[in-house]
């Protein structure tokens, strides 16, 4: 389900992997300091004109080494947090604002 433009879809799923970006990323953030990776597309190509929600961005960043996420979870649960945006695309949370995972 895709959100209005302007808006942002969020779900947590349950993943018990490490995920690997290399090279470059799309990156999306907001003002208060959390970052999502995009890893997917409808259309196989990462567009980065779309409408975010006020204080959200986009643009593209090279990576000096490998960004790897780490699922989040007490006593062995993996959870991941997934954002979609109105065009189709998709990105996992990477850094939070707060100085903890959200449970």
């Amino acid at each position: 389900m895709k959100p209005e433009k302007g808006h942002l879809t969020i779900k947590v799923i349950k993943k018990c992997q490490a995920i690997v970006f290399e090279d470059e990323i799309y990156e999306m953030s907001d003002e208060k300091g959390n970052k999502y990776v995009m890893h997917a597309t409808e259309t196989g190509i990462p567009n980065l004109d779309v409408k975010l929600p006020p204080g959200y961005s986009i643009k593209k960043v090279e990576l000096n080494k490998p960004l790897i996420i780490v699922p989040f979870g007490a006593k062995g649960d993996c959870y991941l947090n997934i954002v979609g945006d109105h065009l189709g695309q998709g990105y996992h949370q990477y850094e939070y604002a707060n100085s903890y995972y959200p449970k």
